[in-house]
């Protein structure tokens, strides 16, 4: 005669008793009431009973519920071992559910339950480079639920100190209700400095918790300049250097490619066409207004392909129309036209001898010389 769930449950947890258990029974998580609820050396595992592998099938494909509920570090499905057929079993392992078997000897871990990892929080903030007396500004933050359990009722707060305050009417903690797995948010605060606030860097204290989380606390260096006119002084100066180190970098970028040409490793043919890897590069620059960079790029492109040329005694040529038409593109960008006009012959004469004189005429270099005003 089959057992009834009563009696199944019942052996169930005496046999999780006798194995040093503390057994709860019907146990609600969210919205969602659980069968029995073990804990043992600081963990929990939740069980559920079912009778069928039918019923068994429908409980793993809605595992979620309980896998991302805090709280729960195993997921277990207990059910007659009759049931248990070895597919259940190979389907349990793969979506990370144990499976309990019972009979009248008692019970059976058939397939171990690997521990849901804890919840966690991944992403970053924002805060101004610096900011002057007087200023309100905004700090962001935007956590982001790495893990795979819901996380609630996350607490941020910011903490400042003087010559940091909250700005009028802004709260200092901030609570999100519920974070799913894989979702974001985004967090503002909006802080004030002190007007009679002196030069220098100072703290943002901030903290962030919630169910399941460990305390992150951590601060932000907030740099307050003397003036408004001080901090674009400021900006310009790094925004030049950042131009002066871009010319840097490139001319890194270009050698490197050099040297790949000229060892074999990079197939100069393939790179002399609209995709060409220094067109990309030189493309990028053009578009953004960088012309002297774009200048360093097609210069560059012309020596090394001259060098290959050379290094193979000019067999085949490598048709550099695109190179001498884009530097000059970027010389007349910058006011230097003879120097451009130049180029364009050059463009125009690498065409005529590559391909067909009619093909020639309808070119991009032909183009810019009947076009472009050159004195």
């Amino acid at each position: 005669m089959s057992k009834t769930q009563i009696e199944y449950e019942s052996i169930l947890r005496e046999g999780l008793e006798k194995d040093g258990y503390e057994v709860e029974r019907q146990v609600r998580f969210g919205r969602t009431v659980v069968d029995l609820v073990a804990k043992k050396d600081g963990k929990t595992s939740v069980i559920e009973f079912k009778s069928s592998k039918r019923k068994i099938l429908t409980f793993l494909a809605q595992r979620n519920r309980l896998i991302r509920e805090p709280g729960i570090d195993f997921v277990y499905v207990a059910a007659p071992m009759p049931v248990i057929e070895e597919d259940v079993q190979i389907f349990a392992a793969e979506l990370r559910v144990g499976l309990l078997g019972i009979d009248e000897r008692g019970v059976k871990q058939v397939v171990g339950a690997p521990q849901i990892p804890p919840a966690k929080i991944m992403g970053g903030g924002g805060y101004p480079s610096s900011v002057y007396p007087g200023q309100i500004f905004d700090v962001h933050f935007h956590p982001r639920n790495s893990g795979e359990k819901t996380i609630r009722k996350i607490q941020f707060e910011c903490i400042p100190v003087s010559p940091l305050r909250m700005a009028p009417r802004e709260k200092r903690r901030k609570i999100i209700r519920e974070l799913q797995p894989e979702r974001e948010v985004s967090i503002e605060f909006k802080i004030r400095i002190l007007s009679d606030a002196k030069p220098g860097e100072y703290p943002l204290f901030y903290k962030m918790n919630g169910e399941g989380l460990k305390l992150d606390a951590s601060f932000y260096p907030i740099r307050v300049t003397s003036s408004p006119e001080e901090e674009i002084v400021r900006s310009a100066s790094n925004l030049i250097q950042t131009l002066d180190d871009s010319l840097s970098s490139i001319a890194k970028m270009l050698q490197q490619i050099d040297e790949a040409v000229m060892n074999d490793r990079l197939d100069a043919k393939q790179h002399v066409i609209d995709k060409s890897i220094w067109n990309t590069l030189g493309k990028f620059c053009t578009d953004k207004g960088l012309f002297r960079q774009a200048e360093l790029v097609y210069r560059k492109m012309l020596e090394t392909l001259t060098k290959y040329d050379e290094k193979h005694k000019g067999e085949n040529p490598i048709h550099k129309g695109l190179a001498f038409h884009n530097l000059g593109v970027a010389l007349y960008n910058q006011g230097k036209r003879e120097e451009a006009k130049t180029c364009f012959t050059k463009a125009f004469e690498e065409d005529k001898r590559t391909y067909s004189p009619e093909d020639a005429e309808k070119g991009l270099a032909k183009k810019a010389l009947d076009t472009l005003v050159f004195s």
